[in-house]
C-alpha cells in the first residue's frame, strides 16, 4: 500500500485545519490558564474515546489490508480483495 500525506486526512481543507488549530490552542489556554476548570474524570473519557477510536481504526486497516483508504471507491481496484 502507498502512503502520502493525504492518507492521514489532516490536510484537507482551510475549514477542517483552522477548527484543529482552534481546538490545540483552546486546550493549550484551558490547561494553562484555567487549571480549576479542569475534569479529571472528563479528561479520562477524552482518553478513553480517542483510545477506543483508534483501536476501531486500527481493526478496520487489519482487517481491509491494502484495501483500507478514506476515500469513496466509485470502482473496484485490481488488488482490492
Amino acid at each position: 500500500s502507498v502512503t502520502s500525506a493525504d492518507s492521514f486526512m489532516v490536510n484537507h481543507s482551510k475549514a477542517y485545519t483552522a477548527a484543529a488549530l482552534t481546538s490545540m490552542v483552546e486546550f493549550i489556554i484551558r490547561i494553562n490558564f484555567f487549571p480549576s476548570h479542569n475534569s479529571p474524570k472528563i479528561f479520562l473519557v477524552g482518553i478513553l474515546c480517542a483510545v477506543c477510536g483508534q483501536l476501531c481504526r486500527a481493526a478496520a486497516m487489519i482487517t481491509c489490508g491494502e484495501s483500507f483508504n478514506h476515500y469513496i471507491q466509485r470502482n473496484k481496484k485490481d488488488n482490492h480483495v
